[in-house]
């Protein structure tokens, strides 16, 4: 992943005019773990890193009902797309960065994201 780190900050980096420890040091970290994909976005104010990963790694407490739970999760889609002028979103699918993704194409891929985690839920709370 360190190589698709790279990519973000040539390409991020030279526009962003604050919180420049959001690409260098958070995302650095996030993504010296994760291998998975992902939704950036990214603006002169900073970036937010939206991890698409499976339902097994997302932390809830025990007394989250499964109410909460989808309305966590379907609501982080929130922090990529909706930070305000000059806002621009990339997506990483695991392979391949993509760079110039709309907001309606990332929502798009949010809701598919959402549905699968959502299945893989409601899976592992079938009675055996």
């Amino acid at each position: 992943m360190q190589a698709t780190y790279e990519q973000i900050k040539a390409k991020v980096l030279p526009q962003m005019e604050t919180y420049l420890d959001d690409l260098v040091k958070h995302d650095a970290e996030i993504l010296a773990d994760y291998h998975g994909p992902f939704l950036y976005g990214y603006r002169p104010s900073g970036t937010d890193l939206l991890k698409l990963q499976r339902w097994e790694d997302y932390k809830f407490g025990e007394t989250w009902t499964p109410e909460q739970q989808e309305s966590c999760v379907s609501g982080a889609i929130t922090y990529v797309i909706y930070k305000g002028k000059g806002n621009k979103i990339a997506y990483y699918d695991g392979q391949q960065l993509h760079w110039n993704i709309t907001t309606e194409k990332a929502e798009e891929i949010y809701s598919a994201h959402c549905l699968k985690v959502f299945a893989q839920r409601d899976r592992q709370l079938e009675p055996a």
